[in-house]
């Protein structure tokens, strides 16, 4: 079992004190969506790997803690503990004075933003109007200054002009917002401190190496209620999955439901999808560990991908890829990144679509991709960080 020494608890408090008080050290807290999802877990895995004599601070469940502890220059904080939860009233007391309404995690991101040296607020679909978006927002105003680096985010999708205008004001207060799609760019190129670069996995290092090329085909797979709220495609969604599964066994082919999130539904999805599949043989792979899920993917022989980091995976590990779109930010990178790459929307799903899988995967055709071509969102950040 891995060690778990360089994951704070905080109920070592004694030791996140020193390291605090240490003035050589660069200190940053990264503001991360931490709930096993393997494209976020990638991008704080890369972060860190980046700078390595950088500690990085990270806000999240006990529970997810184990997919992130083999980073030795992260400190795990765990919200949940019954420490964190005595800090976490006296902070709802603090909302409550100075009449905000911030959850536990915003309020410990708070905390510590004023204990280290800079933050980074890293994530991918961060900026989406749905929900309490105007709890999110005075939890952003609060928190983005100009000691907070924006990355690797895309924005919308937005139903009205006050969100954009709102975050318009947000991303002004930042030291930087760097997007990963051209669509979002657009929309706030004319503020100095935004840029554009790929997505931060197309900077994956050794992407290509592989243990071996085996004979199995990977369905990475979401749960349409839970992630697009499109209860109405669902079904055929799962159709046109068992279906593809059932001729790439006949070519073959094993077959492997992939999970990447399960705090989002993908396992959920993956038993229902066995129980509508009336005896087609599958096996279900959970991501638990970054790197022996990306060792995974990349034996494999080629991706049917729903997730979004399922189709990024698979073109930098330069595998026959096909995505299957559930919101635009896959058909803006598609468009930013390939181009000319076939895909299908989750809800237009076909017959023809599943040919076109197959046709895909059969043809064992890959993308050529810069590898450096993401470098940009660190650009401004190595200023700081590599000094």
């Amino acid at each position: 079992m891995a060690a778990t020494h360089n994951v704070c608890d905080l109920y070592h408090i004694q030791k996140f004190e020193v390291e605090i008080r240490e003035e050589d050290i660069m200190r940053v807290l990264l503001w991360a969506y931490v709930r096993g999802n393997l494209g976020d877990d990638l991008f704080i895995k890369m972060i860190c790997k980046r700078y390595p004599k950088t500690t990085f601070y990270v806000i999240g469940y006990k529970k997810y803690r184990h997919y992130l502890v083999d980073i030795d220059n992260l400190r795990y904080i765990s919200h949940d503990l019954p420490f964190i939860k005595f800090i976490s009233r006296v902070l709802k007391v603090i909302n409550f004075i100075l009449g905000t309404r911030l959850d536990r995690i915003f309020s410990l991101n708070y905390l510590i933003k004023g204990l280290v040296n800079h933050t980074v607020y890293i994530g991918g679909s961060i900026f989406i109007q749905d929900g309490d978006w105007q709890s999110r927002l005075r939890g952003d105003k609060l928190l983005v200054d100009q000691n907070t680096s924006i990355i690797g985010c895309n924005f919308g999708p937005y139903i009205d002009s006050d969100f954009l205008s709102s975050y318009r004001e947000v991303f002004m207060s930042a030291k930087e917002v760097c997007f990963r799609d051209k669509n979002s760019y657009d929309k706030f190129a004319d503020l100095d401190n935004t840029h554009y670069a790929m997505d931060i996995v197309f900077g994956l290092e050794n992407a290509t190496e592989r243990d071996k090329q085996d004979d199995y085909i990977i369905i990475s797979i979401i749960y349409p209620e839970v992630k697009t709220k499109m209860i109405d495609f669902q079904k055929n969604y799962f159709d046109v999955l068992i279906n593809a599964a059932k001729i790439l066994s006949d070519d073959g082919f094993r077959v492997s439901i992939m999970t990447f999130c399960n705090e989002e539904g993908d396992l959920r999805a993956a038993r229902i999808l066995d129980g509508l599949s009336e005896g087609t043989f599958y096996e279900v792979y959970e991501h638990k560990n970054i790197e022996e899920s990306i060792n995974y993917i990349s034996n494999s022989s080629g991706i049917i991908a729903t997730r979004f980091h399922a189709m990024i995976l698979g073109w930098v590990l330069q595998l026959p890829t096909y995505p299957i779109v559930y919101s635009d930010k896959m058909s803006n990178v598609i468009s930013d990144v390939v181009g000319d790459s076939k895909y299908s929307r989750i809800e237009d799903l076909s017959e023809i679509a599943v040919n076109d899988m197959i046709n895909e995967i059969r043809c064992g055709a890959s993308h050529d991709l810069i590898s450096n071509s993401s470098d940009e969102h660190f650009s401004r950040l190595d200023k700081i960080l590599l000094r």
